[in-house]
Order: C-alpha cells, then sequence, then structure tokens
C-alpha cells in the first residue's frame, strides 16, 4: 500500500522513492537490505517483480521512507507497454492523491561488460519519465562492485559518466557507487532526503492531461526503440529470405544454414511483438506474412488458410489489445506464388 503523507511538515509524512532498473539490475535487493523489507529476489533471468509493489516504512535521519519496487522491462511475460503502465499508473495514483515523490533510484550493474539494449531502453525510459526539470531528483546507482576488479569498476563507471549517463548528470542527476551495506543504501538515500520533492512529467501528462500510456514521452521513447528494432530485423529477414530463394537446391549445407538464419530471426520477430504489445500497425500484417504465409519448407513458400492467420492473432496479438483488421490486405497475403 502506497500510503504517504501530503508534504514534509505533515505528521504523517512519508518521503516516497521509486527504485527503477533494467531487471535483475538488482533493486529489489536494494530495497530489502535498506528497509529490512521481505519482497521475493529474482534467482534467474526472470524477474520476481512483475507488479509495482512497496517496502516497509523505515527511517533514514529520523525522516520515514518508503520504497516503491518497480518491475524491469522486457519480461518474460508482459510487453513494455503493460510494463511502463504499471509503473506510471502507481506514479499517477500518487499525484491524483495530491502526494509528490522524493524522487528515483536508479540501478545499474557496474559488472556489465557493456551498456546493453535492455539497459539503455530502461534508462531512457527513465529519463522520459522525469522530464529535465525532475532529473536533480534522480540517483543513478552502479552495483555489483564486488563482482569486478576495482580497476575495471572504476573505467566502467568513468565510461559510463562520459557517455550514457552524461546528459542525465549534465541535468543535475547524481552518480553514486553502491557497496551492499546498509550505511551504503542510506547514503544514496540521504542524497535525496535533501532535495525538494518533484512531480514527474509523466504524471503530468497522465492525471494532468489525461494522455493514454503510448501518447506520453516515455510511451513514445519505448515505441520509437521497438519499432526500429523491429525494421532492422524484418530487413535482415527480407535480405535471408532472398539468399535462400535464389540458393541452388543442391547446396543443402548453405541452405540449411540460411534457413537456420530465418528461423532465428523470426524467433526474434516474435519476441519484439510481445514486448511492443503489438503497437506497431503495420507490423501485424508483415508478422503473418513472415511467419504464416511466407514459411520456408524445403524451399518452397506454402499458401496458408484463413483459419491460420486467426491463430496468428491469437497468439502474437491477445485479446487484451484492441486491433483493426483489414480484411481486404490479410487475404491478399494468402497468395503466395511457388518458386
Amino acid at each position: 500500500m502506497l500510503t504517504t503523507g501530503g508534504n514534509d511538515s505533515s505528521p504523517s509524512f512519508i518521503m516516497t522513492l521509486s527504485v527503477m532498473g533494467a531487471t535483475g539490475s538488482g533493486k529489489t535487493s536494494f530495497i530489502n537490505l535498506a528497509s529490512e523489507s521481505r519482497l521475493s529476489v529474482g534467482t534467474n533471468l526472470r524477474s520476481c517483480t512483475e507488479e509495482v509493489q512497496a517496502s516497509e516504512v523505515f527511517t533514514v535521519d529520523d525522516c520515514p521512507v518508503l520504497l516503491i519496487d518497480t518491475p524491469g522491462f522486457h519480461d518474460t511475460f508482459k510487453s513494455d507497454i503493460d510494463i511502463l503502465g504499471s509503473i506510471a499508473q502507481s506514479l499517477a495514483t500518487l499525484h491524483r492523491r495530491g502526494e509528490t515523490l522524493g524522487g528515483i533510484i536508479y540501478l545499474h550493474r557496474i559488472s556489465d561488460v557493456r551498456f546493453t539494449g535492455t539497459a539503455a531502453k530502461s534508462f531512457k525510459a527513465l529519463s522520459a519519465m522525469c522530464g529535465d526539470q525532475a532529473l536533480p531528483n534522480v540517483v543513478i546507482v552502479t552495483n555489483m562492485w564486488g563482482k569486478v576488479a576495482p580497476d575495471v569498476g572504476d573505467s566502467r563507471e568513468q565510461e559510463l559518466a562520459n557517455t550514457f549517463f552524461k546528459p542525465a548528470l549534465d541535468k543535475g542527476a547524481l552518480f553514486r557507487r553502491h557497496n551492499n551495506t546498509v550505511e551504503s543504501a542510506h547514503n544514496i538515500i540521504r542524497a535525496i532526503l535533501k532535495k525538494k520533492q518533484v512531480t514527474l512529467q509523466i504524471q503530468e501528462e497522465i492525471v494532468d492531461h489525461r494522455k493514454r500510456i503510448e501518447e506520453t514521452a516515455a510511451g513514445r521513447e519505448l515505441l520509437r526503440e521497438l519499432d526500429e528494432q523491429i525494421d532492422k530485423r524484418l530487413r535482415q529477414l527480407r535480405e535471408l529470405e532472398e539468399m535462400l530463394s535464389q540458393t541452388e537446391v543442391d547446396d543443402e549445407e548453405t541452405r540449411r544454414e540460411l534457413q537456420q538464419e530465418v528461423l532465428k530471426l523470426r524467433e526474434e520477430l516474435a519476441t519484439l511483438s510481445r514486448v511492443s504489445g503489438g503497437s506497431k500497425g503495420g507490423f501485424r500484417r508483415i508478422m503473418r506474412d513472415v511467419l504464416l504465409f511466407g514459411a520456408v519448407v524445403a524451399g518452397v513458400y506454402v499458401w496458408a488458410t484463413v483459419q491460420r492467420q486467426e491463430s496468428a492473432d491469437a497468439i502474437f496479438y491477445p485479446p487484451s489489445h484492441d486491433f483493426h483488421r483489414n480484411s481486404e490486405e490479410a487475404i491478399d497475403k494468402i497468395f503466395f506464388p511457388w518458386y
């Protein structure tokens, strides 16, 4: 239950902080350490934090603090837009009640060899959620220092400060290390306690301007990046299938290699379809083409049926998403030539 007071002069005031980061970045572990809570912690690539949850209220320098645990993007079962919606809804609830957020703690593993696509997506979404006015209330925290040599960690930290995190740091965000101790966690929280509480851009967009999640700056950023990934995979797939169609039948080894690449790209497209929530209108048509009507079997296209087309919708576009059908276009896709 996310219960806070209205302002810092209220006897019931609770400083509410949101903890964010990519899946597996240690958000829940940080919260449990700082607050002595017992929230479930993921032990593999599947996150235990599927919904927004709150810690026990605890004190730092006599100030009551509540930490909000948020799900990371690229979840196994939920689209990124749904995840953003869950986070945004919890933030909007605070705003509707006239309560403000103390700030955001963003966790990043210093043990990561490179800044992954998931981490980049997560941080871009965070920046868009905050808006420039709230970035001074963001603390970017590197953790898992025990998994790297000190000199390696120092080098990565410097690179992060000068590249990926530089735009946010230039606008007032703070950069801190977490050494996996209670004191370290509380010192990070203390850095925000000194700040004036803020309203995030996404709170204003949803509550004050009544925007849908995909219309917010964070939603647009998320969908833009997903669209770029989809377009890239589709270009690669078309090139491979063109190569496959031109490969001589007796060149079985090359054909098998190309078919494996095609299957791999189709799997990646199916994943992108899921994490995007089917947001790209034209993508549904292309997915039918690529995954059903354009199925390559022994070097030839097989003709699909309307029933299989309906199955594609059921698999890749569940009932929770409402999409308009274009029947004529879909039927046209049935007629693929033999080659």
